[in-house]
């Protein structure tokens, strides 16, 4: 199948594991992944905590759901393998450099978003299953998180 990149805009919270949480349930209710059942001899899990059981470790780990829903940690934005340990599962946000160097500006809003918009996976630093994390402002205030990554194989 290969890997898939995916991306998503959610509205802004100060809690960025929260917001992570919330858009994984999100994508797993609203059933936009890859299934156990494509292809696999696996039930489709009845929850979001089903498939991270034991049952799915090898579906997850070697084709995955192709989505968000492949990422279920925050690391920070320094993040160094070596003091940090396996980048696998990670949403990493950007730094400020990066916010600069990607969008143009340290504090980018939908119009520094929509041209690159469908096209973040281009501007990924990490491995498969690992993806980045971007607030974007409106009137001087947070008002999104974008979400990108690339999962599944």
């Amino acid at each position: 199948m290969g890997a898939s990149s995916w991306e998503y805009v959610v509205p802004y919270q100060e809690d960025l594991g929260a917001a992570l949480a919330a858009l994984r349930r999100q994508v797993f209710e609203q059933g936009d992944y890859v299934k156990p059942s494509d292809g696999w001899d696996l039930p489709d899990p009845g929850s979001l905590e089903d498939l991270m059981r034991e049952r799915y470790w090898e579906f997850m780990g070697n084709c995955g759901t192709h989505s968000i829903i492949d990422v279920f940690k925050i690391a920070p934005a320094d993040f160094d393998p070596d003091d940090y340990g396996d980048e696998f599962g990670t949403i990493r946000p950007l730094s400020e450099a990066e916010y600069v160097q990607l969008f143009g500006v340290a504090r980018p809003g939908r119009a520094e978003y929509t041209p690159l918009a469908g096209k973040l996976d281009r501007h990924l630093s990490g491995e498969r299953w690992t993806g980045r994390a971007a607030v974007l402002w409106s009137d001087g205030t947070p008002a999104e998180i974008v979400f990108w990554g690339f999962s599944g194989d």
